[in-house]
This record gives C-alpha cells, sequence and structure tokens, in this order.
C-alpha cells in the first residue's frame, strides 16, 4: 500500500459532513473552516469514498506524477490535476437534489 492512501485510512476519521446554516459541507483537515454553530457527522461512507478515490489517482497518475505536480506547482497545481473534469460547467438536471442527498 502507498503512503498515500496509508495517509488517506488514517486520516480519513477527521473528515466528516457539517451542517451549518442548513448547508452541508464537507469539513476536515486541510479543507476551510466553517463558522457558526454545527454537528459534524464523521465516518460513515465517507472513509471509503476518500480511500477508493485515492486508488483512482494512483492507477490513473501513478505516485510520482503526483509527487512531481505538487513539487511544481504547490497544492494549487495539485488541485487542478486532481479536480480536472470533475465539475459540470453548467449545473444538471436534479444535480442538487441528487448531491443533498449524496452528502
Amino acid at each position: 500500500m502507498c503512503v498515500l492512501c496509508l495517509l488517506v485510512i488514517i486520516s480519513a476519521t477527521s473528515y466528516g459532513v457539517q451542517e451549518v446554516n442548513k448547508v452541508k459541507r464537507f469539513v476536515g483537515p486541510g479543507l476551510d473552516d466553517v463558522v457558526g454553530i454545527s454537528v459534524m457527522i464523521t465516518g460513515g461512507p465517507w472513509p471509503g469514498r476518500l480511500f477508493k478515490m485515492c486508488h483512482n489517482y494512483l492507477g490513473e497518475l501513478g505516485e510520482d506524477q503526483l509527487y512531481s505536480e505538487y513539487r511544481q506547482g504547490g497544492r494549487e497545481a495539485l488541485e487542478r490535476l486532481l479536480c480536472r473534469d470533475t465539475c459540470p460547467e453548467e449545473e444538471m438536471p436534479g444535480q442538487e437534489e441528487f448531491l443533498r442527498k449524496e452528502l
């Protein structure tokens, strides 16, 4: 198992969904803090989802390319690489309801 996936498994329990002002947000280390009274739900399907995502990135790109991208351009470059083609330009019909259920 690669170091990246091991870190995902270890830290996944620190991630969860937090609802603030009736908006659900993904929260955890490295993500923006949300201010307000809220309850955070950890565990659930997210550790498994993060682990699968890690394996997909490693299979598609490889550890060396991920590390090289990070070393050359920092967090922003890595985000561009990992997040490309993940969000449609326009909202799709039913997308909001799907995302609400997913979170």
